[in-house]
């Protein structure tokens, strides 16, 4: 991005000009690099990417962009100036876009995102290029807030007294007794809050986030580095030798109000979990059939799947709650170079869309790290996606075995409260962290679980080994042992 364009305000006084003036933001644009103040190329830009649609002599907002959305985004821009790239991806009729955050706002705490530059590389998809980008920006926002900001990180509070009740770190990190016995083994600061054969986290430090219930007004403390991203090093454990942050963003959400970011963010928890479950496990998914999938996608999408020489599998993944969770899965012929997308939600027309969208992402993910490789630019390293590239998917997750595909009830639309109403009924606790920064401009919302898996290498939820033999998916529990080379690369 020119950065004529990313200087204070550019972006703003477009969106502004779009909506006051349509007709001179028209005119704006057409001026190109005629601008002095950078609005003729942030029009222009805005344009590019879907925020605005030329309707003869005016440029408006895209029909299904609310006015106050993209002054939001506009704003975002400003202030963080984003490297934004659009995929070329040739006949594909998803949009797929990265983006890496400009130079940061004056007082950003720079030194805490040097360790976690590579979580900060966003991506975002869409059948439409504006929604690509919204995506994008967002999970840009949503890291950006989740990042620890130092000692004085205005998320954070210091523990003083015993009234609130203080969350045990452990219960959410999800470490096995396994796990944390070997971690404190190899950490000394582990070792030196060992106790009762467990690490004792909450020891490590009194820096705290303060957490609402999901379903009640009931409020408690949780270690912040269960919650944020580089707070460990505030604890003295940076770094972890099973893993990367102690923290994830996992469960993390943005929007432009915090209801509408805490319900996504829920939503991710448990599609998340549902995910974790199936592919440490391996389940043998009955796929669904493509003809039932193909009533849900537009056409265009249909007929791409269809037509193009990678194989496509949609996997209907068991789940607990009252919302639908589908894996998409495409690889070669040979079943190698394979990618797996996986979405969750209330509609299932919704998140096939979405499934499709993140399985894209993957492929052009893959396709990258196979050119930086060829091109020597990595040194000779293979990346965890081209590890897994290089097996079959088909016996790995067991797509042969499975037997022939069923349709399920994909018309079933569930509502927000017969989701939450599962939730409850399975005696499921999520607590909500707000960690909305002033200066993205949405508001961040952090689910965390005691009771939920996810997909990372983490085995000390029992819901992990119990959930597949409740469902009759394995006659025992699978062994630990079994899970620790299984990590997901996507």
């Amino acid at each position: 991005m020119d950065k004529a364009v990313a200087q204070k305000g550019a972006f703003l006084r477009a969106a502004e000009t779009a909506e006051a003036d349509p007709h001179g933001a028209f005119r704006s644009a057409a001026q190109g690099n005629g601008g002095t103040d950078g609005t003729a190329q942030a029009l222009a830009f805005l344009l590019s990417c879907g925020f605005l649609e030329q309707s003869g002599g005016s440029l408006r907002a895209a029909e299904d962009v609310p006015p106050e959305t993209l002054r939001l985004f506009a704003g975002f821009l400003d202030r963080f100036a984003p490297r934004i790239a659009f995929a070329p991806l040739a006949d594909c009729p998803v949009h797929v876009c990265t983006a890496m955050p400009g130079p940061l706002p004056q007082g950003w705490q720079r030194e805490a995102l040097q360790p976690l530059l590579a979580q900060l590389a966003c991506g975002g998809q869409g059948l439409e290029r504006h929604r690509a980008v919204l995506g994008c920006l967002g999970e840009l926002a949503e890291r950006l807030s989740l990042i620890a900001q130092g000692p004085e990180d205005p998320l954070v509070l210091e523990r003083q007294g015993e009234d609130d009740e203080d969350l045990p770190a452990g219960a959410f990190l999800q470490f096995s007794a396994a796990q944390e016995k070997e971690l404190a083994g190899r950490v000394p600061a582990l070792a030196a809050v060992w106790e009762d054969e467990r690490i004792g986290w909450n020891r490590l430090s009194r820096r705290r986030m303060r957490v609402t219930s999901a379903f009640s007004d009931e409020t408690a403390l949780i270690p912040a580095f269960a919650v944020l991203l580089g707070e460990g090093r505030n604890a003295g454990i940076p770094q972890l030798p099973l893993g990367s942050a102690l923290g994830s963003t996992l469960g993390a959400a943005v929007w432009t109000d915090r209801e509408t970011a805490a319900r996504r963010a829920v939503l991710e928890l448990a599609e998340r979990d549902a995910a974790g479950i199936w592919w440490h496990n391996r389940l043998g998914i009955t796929p669904l059939p493509w003809a039932q999938v193909r009533e849900f996608l537009p056409k265009i999408c249909a007929d791409w799947l269809s037509a193009r020489a990678r194989v496509t599998r949609f996997l209907y993944l068991p789940v607990d709650f009252s919302l639908h969770v589908i894996a998409a899965v495409s690889h070669g012929e040979d079943g190698k170079s394979g990618v797996i997308g996986v979405a969750g939600g209330l509609e299932a027309g919704a998140v096939l869309q979405s499934a499709i969208g993140e399985l894209v992402q993957g492929e052009f993910a893959l396709e990258l790290a196979g050119r930086r490789s060829a091109s020597g630019k990595e040194g000779g390293t293979v990346s965890a996606l081209q590890s897994y590239a290089a097996r079959d998917v088909r016996q790995d997750l067991r797509l042969e075995a499975a037997t022939a595909a069923v349709v399920q009830d994909l018309e079933r639309e569930f509502s927000w409260q017969e989701f939450e109403a599962s939730l409850m009924a399975q005696k499921i606790r999520i607590w909500l962290a707000d960690c909305s920064r002033a200066e993205t401009g949405l508001a961040c919302a952090k689910a965390v679980s005691p009771d939920l898996c996810s997909w990372l290498p983490r085995f000390g939820n029992p819901r992990l080994f119990t959930s597949p033999v409740r469902w009759g998916l394995r006659p025992l529990p699978a062994e630990e042992g079994k899970f620790s080379g299984r990590h997901y690369p996507f």
